[in-house]
């Protein structure tokens, strides 16, 4: 039996599926129970339904999986076979370009296409401004929309068609799970007001659920999260395009960037060619990302290592 994953603790996925109308939790064995490579939600799986509960015993290939640096170290994965980023930040005290590159590079690495959506876009505000500045993040496609009274809803709809996964993105309290329950139609998640004081809504998704739209779209909403890391630097060319262009071109091919002489970065920024913020985000985020992939690759040499020795020790011999 075909079937996909909406939720997971630890070895307990639920599954999802045209044959599954009660969405049972099942079971995955112990040699798919990997928390390296953990079973995530959006995973296709098969399962065997005539055991109790479901017995999952195989992962399919995954397409277009997002990832970022987990806060404890190492790779985290988000949501599996993607189509679709939906990249959310608030109008108002919430708006964050910063987060939304981090975001979009994350989307790039994947190969997973993103749309940065404008919540708490009221009809009563002018939300122009916010808009110009995230338009202006290069490849940015921006719709800004309000779940509360219905602006922009019926846009998001069109681009969420039958068969897609699409995946909500971005802090706590700009508005994911209200925009779920608006495109369900009902009331699915729990919502908080946002605070008085500084414009800030509360958290309170706190599990990554998957769920299928009236239109048959499914919809993954992602807790907020506060640290948003690179794993790979794959994504930072597109992000970061006007950069991009310049590297290479530097006096030093090991250039630093900072106080080399013939660096075409910095002169890019004393000429105002170059947005300081910008090139300061890119700096961080490069940084980021290659102190990842050292990591992973002392991981890596740290585990060839270990099965070396393995190997040489051979098979114990039974005492007799």
């Amino acid at each position: 039996m075909l079937a996909r994953v909406g939720f997971i603790s630890r070895d307990r996925p639920q599954l999802l599926g045209p044959a599954l109308p009660e969405a049972p939790i099942g079971l995955l064995p112990g040699p798919l129970f990997d928390p390296e490579d953990p079973v995530l939600v959006g995973d296709w799986v098969l399962a065997d339904r005539d055991r109790e509960p479901p017995l999952v015993l195989r992962v399919l290939a995954r397409t277009r999986t997002l990832r970022r640096r987990s806060p404890a170290g190492g790779v985290q994965g988000v949501v599996a076979n993607v189509d679709l980023a939906l990249v959310c930040t608030a109008h108002g005290h919430e708006l964050n370009l910063r987060r939304v590159e981090r975001w979009l590079a994350i989307c790039a690495e994947a190969g997973v296409p993103a749309l940065v959506l404008l919540t708490k876009a009221d009809a009563a505000v002018d939300v122009a401004e916010d808009v110009a500045l995230l338009e202006a993040l290069p490849g940015a496609r921006v719709l800004p929309l309000s779940a509360v009274d219905g602006l922009g809803l019926e846009a998001l709809r069109g681009h969420l068609r039958a068969g897609l996964t699409a995946a909500l993105l971005g802090s706590s309290g700009v508005g994911k799970s209200t925009l779920l329950n608006a495109l369900l139609g009902e009331e699915v998640q729990e919502t908080s007001a946002v605070r008085a004081s500084d414009d800030k809504g509360r958290h309170t998704t706190t599990a990554r659920t998957l769920h299928l739209l009236p239109g048959g779209a499914c919809l993954v909403d992602n807790p907020g999260v506060r640290e948003v890391g690179l794993v790979d630097t794959e994504g930072l060319g597109a992000t970061f395009p006007e950069i991009d262009e310049l590297l290479g071109g530097c006096q030093f091919r090991d250039c630093g960037h900072d106080t080399e002489p013939g660096c075409v970065l910095q002169s890019a920024l004393t000429s105002g060619e170059l947005d300081g913020a910008r090139f300061r985000a890119w700096q961080k985020l490069e940084e980021e990302a290659r102190e990842e992939l050292e990591e992973q690759a002392r991981r890596e040499a740290l585990l060839e290592k270990r099965r070396g020795r393995g190997k040489r020790r051979g098979p114990k011999r039974r005492k007799r």
